[in-house]
């Protein structure tokens, strides 16, 4: 194969190329990205066969063929080249690439022995506006869990289809992040899935590599245990995680004996200062609120550090006074994540979950389990 590109596409392509490739590959070719003639195009591929990333860049293609190289070593390379056309050759298992200055040959292997990806999206697709899956994902990725070998479906993001709505939602045991979205707000009102279990990293990914404010094609294909994202120029295909979702709404507390309503901004502000005192195993840090005061004292506390108190006003008190204990830094993953101008808060118990929803959404709810008290 003989090819010729513009190093920055080309670069680019790498780039996200490289999202896809572990370094604790179960194959040593997986180390690799697969470069192909593909009508007119170069393809470029890469999977560690939990995702697949695949795309394409323009490029006058001689002759037809295909290869696959070392991933990080040759982004390396084309990255820090400075001209802005690079020629690439295929001889053997050699791929050359060479600029009016530089010239370079990689050694890889046959593309014969790296696996076959299916990312055709079939016509059982629906279409989301990239904007408002960003939203969906951003404010429910945070709570479900980093690593959990014994609850694995954990680590994904729930959609799930229930009425005229979907619910994305993301959990771990201590939190509970849920968005809805409309049915009516998608481009296409039809959805052949109940529910599907994505992780929340290949999420992350696809909404980083997503363009602004342009459909999405979605394609859930459970009998193959995958989620093909189309995003016009690139596809990113990932597993798809097995297991039974935990039923969220038996989470979601439905009575309350404290609500208030503060402000988003003090409420962040408080609990960032706070968390710089928190107990280091726990950071837990406590909320005192106050009904008949009208206010809600934020307070930590370390034996060695010392102590922090922060007192905001709030409104709309109802109920009992009340001292609860929270996790300093879940409390900060959701108020960095979820943005707003006033929060609700509605307290079920010392040791119940409590919501924090943004003041005036009915479309996103998020639970936080108190800490056990620390105080005498």
């Amino acid at each position: 194969m003989k090819f010729e590109v513009l190093r920055e596409h080309f670069s680019r392509a790498l780039s996200l190329a490289n999202k896809a490739i572990s370094v604790k590959a179960s194959l040593p070719i997986l180390q690799n990205v697969l470069l192909e003639s593909d009508s007119g195009r170069l393809k470029v591929v890469a999977t560690d066969l939990d995702k697949s990333i695949v795309t394409w860049v323009g490029a006058k293609i001689d002759e037809e063929g295909k290869i696959t190289v070392p991933a990080k070593a040759l982004y390396n390379f084309v990255n820090g080249l400075k001209e802005d056309r690079v020629v690439g050759e295929i001889t053997g298992n050699n791929l050359k690439l060479k600029t009016a200055k530089t010239q370079a040959i990689f050694n890889g292997t046959s593309a014969s022995e790296y696996p076959l990806l299916d990312y055709v999206v079939s016509d059982n697709h629906f279409l989301v506006n990239s904007n408002l899956l960003k939203k969906a994902v951003d404010e429910t990725y945070f709570s479900s869990s980093v690593d959990d070998s014994s609850n694995p479906e954990w680590t994904g993001i729930l959609l799930k289809k229930l009425d005229n709505d979907i619910h994305f939602v993301g959990l771990d045991g201590f939190r509970l992040s849920k968005k809805t979205i409309s049915l009516s707000d998608l481009s296409t009102k039809k959805i052949d899935f109940d529910s599907v279990i994505i992780p929340a990293k290949n999420f992350l990914e696809v909404i980083r590599m997503s363009p602004n404010d342009k459909d999405i094609k979605i394609d859930v294909q459970p009998a193959k245990s995958t989620v093909v994202f189309d995003l016009d120029d690139l596809f990113f295909v990932s597993k798809i995680l097995d297991g039974e979702f935990p039923d969220y709404d038996k989470v979601i507390p439905s009575n309350e004996v404290t609500s208030f309503t503060l402000n988003y901004e003090d409420f962040l502000n408080a609990v960032k200062l706070s968390s710089i005192f928190a107990h280091s195993n726990t950071n837990a840090i406590r909320l005192n609120v106050n009904i008949s005061t009208n206010n809600v004292e934020v307070l930590s506390d370390d034996v060695e550090l010392g102590s922090n108190r922060f007192e905001i006003p709030i409104t709309e008190p109802l109920g009992e006074d009340i001292k609860v204990a929270f996790n300093a830094k879940y409390l900060l993953d959701y108020l960095n994540n979820v943005p707003s101008d006033t929060l609700s808060v509605k307290i079920s118990g010392q040791n119940s979950p409590a919501l924090f929803i943004p003041t005036g959404r009915t479309d996103y709810v998020h639970v936080a389990v108190p800490l056990q008290p620390y105080w005498e």
